[in-house]
Parts: structure tokens; C-alpha cells; sequence
């Protein structure tokens, strides 16, 4: 796993994730709406993905390709791991994204949330 994800993790996650067992993460938006998504890892492929209800978070947010997610990470009352995301809009088409769970892979993980070096993923069709 990348270390960046590890050091963020406590021991019972990082137990439940070397199991592929995922647990309930909350999800802020840009909506200051909390969203309860599950997040796991997946060893075979070496990448962290939210499951369980992203597909309705997308469609909801009207995710589409070409925006960009930040996704950052803290801790709710240093009790429940929580992402905040921050959606821009880079000016692409509007070509809805694929509704599949986002992926933050060794590449993309950098002090404690997924991204590029600016701390964002891309949305890709």
C-alpha cells in the first residue's frame, strides 16, 4: 500500500483494507452535504476507490468528463476518516464521466489525499 494512505490510516482500517473489507468513510461536498460512502483498497490492482453509492454521488453532482476532484482527508472529531471534494470545472465538455468508483493509485496518493501534484484526480470517460 502506499505509505501516504498508511500513515493516515488507523490500525483496525488498515486491517480491514489488507483484507479487502471496507468500511464507511464520510464524504463531504462542495453542497456542504455529508455523504456515507464505503472505502477499500484493491491489492490486485494497487488502488484505493470509494464504493457504495459513488455511482449516486456522480450523477447527483453531475460529474462529467474533463472536472477535476480534489480530494482531501481528515479525521471528524479525530474519530471518523473523512475526504472533503472540491469539483472544477476545467472547461472540457460536459461528456458524462463513467459512474465507476474513483481510484487513487501509489501515483496519486501524496500526503494524505489522492491526487496530482496539485492534490486532484481528473475525470476521465
Amino acid at each position: 500500500m502506499p505509505k501516504e494512505v498508511v500513515e493516515l490510516l488507523r490500525t483496525e482500517e488498515l486491517n480491514a483494507l489488507n483484507k479487502t473489507i471496507p468500511f464507511m468513510v464520510h464524504v463531504l461536498s462542495t453542497r456542504d452535504e455529508v455523504w456515507k460512502l464505503n472505502f477499500n483498497y484493491w491489492g490486485g490492482v494497487d488502488q484505493y476507490v470509494f464504493i457504495t453509492w459513488w455511482n449516486d454521488f456522480v450523477v447527483d453532482h453531475r460529474l462529467h468528463e474533463g472536472q477535476t476532484v480534489e480530494i482531501w482527508s481528515f479525521r471528524y472529531r479525530n474519530e471518523t476518516l473523512c475526504f472533503a471534494i472540491n469539483i472544477r470545472d476545467n472547461g472540457a465538455s460536459k461528456k458524462e464521466a463513467r459512474t465507476s468508483s474513483p481510484v487513487f493509485t501509489n501515483r496519486a496518493s501524496k500526503g494524505g489525499h489522492g491526487g496530482n501534484d496539485d492534490g486532484a484526480i481528473t475525470i476521465k470517460a
